[in-house]
């Protein structure tokens, strides 16, 4: 493993490496609500991540925006990488532009903006 998997350590500027990354694993058994999801889409990698609790199923939109496998579940992760491998690549653009369009449900500006809808209705 040590020939194919480099660990960098700490990093302050994660962002270079989601940038360049061919896909983004997240293997949580918990994610709440998944904001490490939102920052690859956001950087326009391919997701491969567990349906982990409270984030990656609803954020990945039940794998329309990316890889899902059964949490705690090696078998699967290595069946959802190997169509990862296999899919063309407009599947794979396809999946960056869903997940790249749900990051955007989460700006500041898309808060504050329901947030004063619901103030207006109250006047």
């Amino acid at each position: 493993m040590e020939k194919r998997v480099l660990l960098f350590g700490y990093q302050d500027n994660v962002f270079k490496f989601l940038f360049n990354c061919k896909l983004f694993i997240l293997s949580s058994k918990w994610e709440d609500p998944g904001f490490v999801l939102i920052e690859a889409a956001v950087c326009r990698s391919l997701i491969l991540s567990s349906d982990c609790p409270n984030g990656p199923k609803e954020f990945l939109k039940n794998g329309m925006g990316g890889y899902l496998f059964k949490n705690d579940n090696l078998i699967d992760l290595i069946e959802k990488y190997k169509i990862f491998q296999k899919d063309d690549s407009f599947s794979k653009r396809q999946k960056k532009i869903s997940s790249l369009k749900k990051s955007r449900t989460y700006t500041v500006f898309n808060h504050t903006s329901k947030l004063s809808s619901i103030l207006d209705k109250l006047n």
